[in-house]
């Protein structure tokens, strides 16, 4: 919301700054706490084979493994793919769960690397817009 006020320019720079210092001070103690959590639960080498195909890897929709592993066959090369082939990450935590879960199958089962896999939180800056909702929009208001 900070970012988006800043660009319309309803806020300057030091007002952004000043709201943001607060909020990111409140997380850090949140961000640690995860960093620690994959230091010292790291997942072992090897972990994708562990798991058969009835291991659920998304719980919030009960998807298993092999409906990855499907979603990979049917041509699925991000986690956004795999997502929309399965519905993981489609559920109450959003992806939060199992998002990394899924990133780690797809680099295994695809041989990317795990930065390239995509993730299930990032989201697109533009998305396609209907030309009827064009028409509807008075260009001066841009």
């Amino acid at each position: 919301g900070i970012g988006a006020a800043r660009y319309l320019g309803r806020i300057g720079a030091g007002r952004a700054a000043g709201l943001a210092g607060p909020v990111l001070a409140r997380l850090r103690p949140a961000r640690g706490f995860a960093d620690l959590l994959d230091r010292v639960y790291p997942l072992g080498s090897g972990w994708t084979g562990w798991a058969g195909p009835d291991t659920v890897v998304c719980r919030c929709e009960e998807v298993p493994l092999a409906a990855v592993r499907r979603a990979v066959v049917d041509g699925a090369r991000d986690v956004r793919t795999v997502r929309s082939f399965s519905r993981c990450g489609m559920g109450y935590c959003q992806g939060r769960v199992c998002g990394p879960v899924v990133q780690g199958l797809l680099a295994d089962l695809t041989g990317v690397a795990v930065r390239e896999a995509g993730d299930l939180h990032g989201r697109p800056l533009v998305v396609p817009v209907p030309l009827g909702e064009l028409s509807r929009t008075d260009p001066a208001g841009w």
